[in-house]
């Protein structure tokens, strides 16, 4: 609120001032009082329009309810033992993840809500140090016994990947930075895919 009074006080002080101009009978100070009025408010309405839209766009993200919380304490062991700030830190940049790439199956069933946290999460990890890139345009399809591999439809990248691989590699994470080596497969192919 404390960012709109700039605008609301001189809208409202002329919105008074103008009947009260008429009633003293100063019609051409009445008229100019209105047409700054307007004015006035026209810009700050588009001020406040661009500022909701910046704020509307910015930042949409799945909020980590028990359920998923619960799952992450079965699958990721690494989970449970961070710091709460870390922890927080890696469900914002999961949560932005879940809610900008899109997700699929190869056998046309729809995807699972524990597999599609499974990669957001393992992504968030694997990508942890780098800082956030917007995944909007990308396609996650859960193929099951496939390497993952990175195709294109157009220009949207498609990573088929299986979810027993990504609960198998949570399992195995002991440390956020052990994702970095750089050795592992399905590791080089989420940070190629979140490059991308």
């Amino acid at each position: 609120m404390k960012r709109f009074l700039p605008w609301l006080v001189p809208i409202t002080i002329l919105l008074i001032g103008v009947p009260a101009l008429l009633m003293l009978k100063v019609v051409a100070f009445a008229k100019i009082a209105g047409v700054i009025m307007v004015v006035l408010t026209t810009v700050a309405i588009r001020f406040w329009l661009h500022s909701a839209n910046k704020l509307r766009t910015k930042g949409v993200k799945v909020k980590f309810t028990v359920n998923e919380r619960y799952f992450l304490n079965e699958y990721f062991p690494l989970y449970k033992s961070l710091p709460p700030k870390d922890r927080n830190t890696l469900e914002e940049k999961a949560g932005l993840l879940l809610a900008e790439i899109a997700f699929d199956r190869f056998d046309r069933k729809d995807a699972g809500k524990d597999e599609c946290l499974a990669l957001a999460m393992l992504l968030a990890v694997v990508v942890y140090s780098l800082p956030y890139k917007n995944a909007l345009g990308k396609i996650v399809v859960f193929k099951e016994d496939s390497a993952p591999e990175i195709a294109f439809q157009g220009q949207q990248p498609v990573l088929f990947v299986s979810e027993k691989a990504l609960k198998d590699k949570l399992i195995q994470l002991k440390q956020l930075d052990s994702a970095s080596d750089g050795n592992d497969q399905l590791e080089q192919i989420l940070v190629e895919f979140y490059s991308i």
